[in-house]
């Protein structure tokens, strides 16, 4: 069965090759002209791209559970190799919570981490420390804590 897909996809690959480069004497006419099929082409690209992005995530769980549940830590299908990885974040809680950016410059103060900020903070160094606690300390000092989302999010990726 043909994906509908992979078939817009190699139409619009097809309607790129099909574009040619202007000569050094084109005129504005085949310039607009081409222009606009380039344009027409960026945007099916794109759609076509935003369809693939979604049929991936809907698939990323239900092949994370397989890959576990068959013992599966790295395959190698189709020139790719697949595998899962662990995507640490550490991020402010969301305005409506209460909880402000001065509110968390207060708590690395109270924590002694006062050097990482001046009348705001890094949110890299801030994810850094987080993580640094937890693989040294086992946990964030509760004063910072409360006013953090800290998780991670296991994520199946690919490399060539």
């Amino acid at each position: 069965m043909d994906d509908p897909l992979m078939l817009d996809l190699e139409a619009a690959l097809n309607a790129e090759a099909a574009v040619d480069e202007l000569p050094a004497d084109a005129g504005f006419k085949e310039r607009i002209a081409t222009f606009a099929s380039l344009e027409s082409l960026r945007r099916d690209l794109e759609d076509a791209l935003d369809r693939v992005k979604k049929r991936i995530s809907s698939m990323e769980s239900t092949l994370l559970e397989e890959m576990a549940q068959y013992g599966i830590e790295t395959t190698r299908v189709n020139g790719m190799t697949i595998y899962s990885r662990v995507d640490r974040f550490v991020r402010k809680k969301p305005e409506k919570s209460g909880v402000t950016t001065d509110m968390i410059c207060d708590a690395l103060r109270t924590i002694g981490r006062g050097d990482m900020v001046s009348d705001d903070y890094s949110a890299s160094s801030l994810k850094s420390l987080v993580v640094e606690m937890i693989a040294e300390q086992g946990s964030v000092p509760d004063e910072l804590a409360k006013l953090l989302e800290i998780g991670e999010q296991i994520r199946l990726v690919t490399r060539r």
